[in-house]
């Protein structure tokens, strides 16, 4: 089976005029994280280097005005411009702009170990569909450490198998 996250996986030839479809993409949706976003970018690419599948990174701009557009684009990702405001406008065309069959969706602000996707292919290897992966262990170490209760909404990596 030419399964797009098998090692040696080529995606079969684009149509046309349309873009070469990729193994995963990750999307990178937020505002003004020009300080994190370099960061981000590089730690993806290591991990889709090290992963034997093709890949891209996608940068959802929704107005930022600290000079992440620039920087995206000589790292190698893709700028996406989102007119609509808000993180979730951000989110909704940076994952519809992915070319990749199976998407990881994180914010740029190193919170997420973007070095490390390995686990969540694996598990989209073995058919998973919908993974998600959280950073509350940190606002739970930090309130055991400082003795203070730290409200926390929950933040979350999402993985996902598009649907064409």
């Amino acid at each position: 089976m030419n399964h797009p996250l098998s090692v040696g996986y080529e995606p079969q030839e684009a149509a046309a005029g349309a873009e070469a479809a990729v193994a995963l993409s990750v999307v990178m949706p937020g505002l003004d994280e020009a300080q994190t976003l370099a960061v981000c970018i590089e730690k993806a690419r290591r991990s889709l280097g090290g992963l034997n599948c093709s890949g891209e990174i996608i940068v959802a701009d929704n107005g930022r005005t600290d000079g992440s557009q620039q920087i995206a684009p000589s790292l190698g990702a893709r700028v996406v411009h989102v007119e609509d405001k808000g993180y979730g406008s951000a989110l909704t065309r940076g994952t519809v702009a992915a070319r990749g069959s199976y998407v990881i969706v994180g914010d740029p602000d190193d919170g997420y170990d973007f070095v490390n996707l390995g686990p969540f292919v694996e598990k989209l290897r073995e058919g998973y569909e919908l993974l998600m992966g959280n950073r509350v262990i940190i606002p739970m170490v930090a309130a055991l450490l400082l003795g203070r209760q730290i409200i926390f909404s929950g933040c979350f990596v999402s993985v996902l198998r598009r649907r064409r």
